[in-house]
């Protein structure tokens, strides 16, 4: 049996494959609809402000199931097991104390998503900030040099001036 190897040329795909992915020629017109529609429906702010209000609706009704379904587990094994501690003497204690662990827990989990992200965006800033430094790096070596260049020509044109000056004075002394 032979294999033929694969060069990953179009003509190597299975026509299954072609089908469902397509080649970039088959795409061309999807992408500029796709870029005219994206770039001629842009979002206004007051659009904006409902997308993020629905986010947070969102995220605060998942937040509400996940505590429901972790305080359901939670009530099973304080029936099944009870509390080892003492400390929890009725089944409100326990519910308050598992509110009390799970909301620290989440808000431990939000400290250092946010940590994250503030130093995402650090990093990000820092790289545009160390970009622009460079610039301004070549800029001022730019200025630096075309400086240079004006002193050049200015002392040439000067010492010009001066001997076209001394010039009819040198000849009168001779």
């Amino acid at each position: 049996m032979s294999v033929k190897a694969s060069t990953n040329s179009a003509n190597d795909r299975p026509a299954a494959w072609t089908r469902v992915v397509g080649l970039p020629k088959d795409n061309a017109d999807f992408m500029e609809k796709y870029q005219s529609y994206s770039s001629s429906n842009e979002i206004t702010e007051e659009e904006e402000k409902q997308l993020n209000l629905i986010d947070e609706q969102i995220d605060r009704a998942d937040r509400e199931i996940e505590y429901k379904m972790d305080l359901d587990e939670f009530r099973i094994k304080f029936i099944e097991e009870g509390d080892f501690s003492g400390r929890l003497k009725n089944w409100q204690m326990a519910e308050a104390d598992f509110c009390i662990n799970w909301l620290s827990h989440k808000k431990h989990q939000l400290e250092q998503e946010m940590d994250r992200d503030i130093q995402w965006l650090k990093d990000k800033y820092a790289n545009k900030l160390k970009q622009f430094e460079d610039k301004i790096v070549a800029a001022q070596k730019y200025y630096d040099l075309a400086y240079q260049q004006w002193l050049s020509e200015n002392w040439q044109s000067q010492n010009a001036y001066a001997d076209n000056l001394l010039h009819p004075i040198a000849q009168v002394s001779k």
